[in-house]
């Protein structure tokens, strides 16, 4: 019997919120990340490209959590290494605050 089993799932969650931050980083650079939070009047194409690859976020992360049975842990987990790979990646603090913000109230 394994007696440390979250170990497995939180590396599973790790990985996850990794490839996650890097499927998003191949769609959507930091500088338009941070000019779809800055600005509100912007360019109606890019407003929509940014919008749907954070539809397909929450689309996957939703289907993660339900198909693994994350808790609370794995979800904070989740999200603490998801902010980590984006900021890694050059994206603004404040424009991974806000878009976890936004995947933390999208998710159940």
């Amino acid at each position: 019997m394994e007696f440390f089993f979250w170990r497995k799932t939180s590396k599973r969650v790790e990985t996850f919120a990794v490839e996650l931050a890097t499927d998003f980083f191949s769609q959507v650079s930091p500088d338009t990340l941070a000019r779809y939070f800055r600005d509100a009047e912007q360019d109606k194409k890019i407003r929509k490209v940014v919008e749907s690859q954070i539809h397909n976020l929450v689309l996957r992360l939703s289907q993660f959590k339900d198909l693994h049975k994350v808790g609370v842990y794995g979800k904070a987990r989740f999200h603490q290494a998801f902010m980590t790979r984006l900021n890694e990646l050059g994206y603004e603090n404040t424009a991974v605050k806000e878009l976890n913000n936004l995947l933390m109230v999208k998710t159940p």
